[in-house]
């Protein structure tokens, strides 16, 4: 929907979505004059996802990063929140194939705008709020947030035949 007002034109668009992204042009023509004035703009329209994951103790873990974005991927940059501020756990630069601080039982994974951070083996102390940051040359980084919560098995036991009890 536009809307003119005295000397201003403002197009609003409600509840954007991916293919909303490109350029607008507005024309304005004035009663009783010949020429029409235009402005044009670009509408660049980013979108990531990050969801939660629940994994038993020892278990391999997945939190997957997936992003729509029209502008080339500079960097991304995995965290974990440690007492209360989110510390560095894996970096890559997507440029130059640099990887950096990458503790061995991290991986990460990239392809067709998906990052994954995997755990082979989650413990206890892997449990916690993460947080993937996807930097590109000319838009303001993205972040989203996900909680990887480790559970314990509650296995007691196994009887005689191989059955397993609580």
């Amino acid at each position: 929907m536009g809307f003119v007002g005295q000397s201003n034109v403002y197009l609003n668009i409600r509840n954007v979505e991916f293919e909303d992204a490109g350029k607008y042009t507005c024309e304005v023509k004035i009663a009783g004059r010949r020429k029409t004035y235009s402005c044009s703009g670009t509408l660049t329209v980013q979108d990531m996802t990050l969801n939660d994951c629940l994994v038993t103790v020892e278990d391999k873990a997945v939190l997957t990063c997936r992003y729509q974005i029209k502008n080339p991927v500079k960097a991304i940059n995995w965290y974990k929140k440690t007492f209360g501020e989110y510390k560095m756990i894996y970096t890559s630069d997507a440029f130059n194939q640099k990887i950096a601080n990458v503790p061995e039982r991290y991986k990460s994974t990239f392809k067709d705008n998906e990052t994954s951070l995997e755990f082979e083996q989650v413990s206890v102390t892997d449990a916690g709020e993460y947080m993937c940051k996807l930097e590109t040359e000319h838009c303001t980084p993205m972040t989203k947030l996900a909680n990887l919560s480790v559970q314990f098995d509650v296995f007691t036991g196994v009887d005689e035949l191989g059955n397993t009890y609580r």
